[in-house]
């Protein structure tokens, strides 16, 4: 497995293991342009889930896989 963060102020991670791939993020808004550049705007959408606390940050985590690399 791989651990990649793309930017500096780290508002997201992705992880990447063979071809599927998990971006975690505060905003969902960040993931969709995440997965939106790494696919090319051709992906599948494997597992999407929201988690909204209190006194932390939110979580958003979306699965995918590209579907041409």
């Amino acid at each position: 497995m791989l651990l990649s963060t793309c930017s500096s102020d780290n508002i997201h991670k992705l992880l990447i293991a063979d071809d599927n791939m998990t971006c975690i993020s505060e905003f969902k808004e960040t993931c969709i342009e995440i997965i939106n550049n790494k696919c090319n705007y051709s992906f599948n959408i494997l597992r999407e889930e929201s988690f909204e606390y209190i006194f932390q940050p939110n979580k958003y985590i979306v699965s995918f896989t590209c579907v041409n690399k």
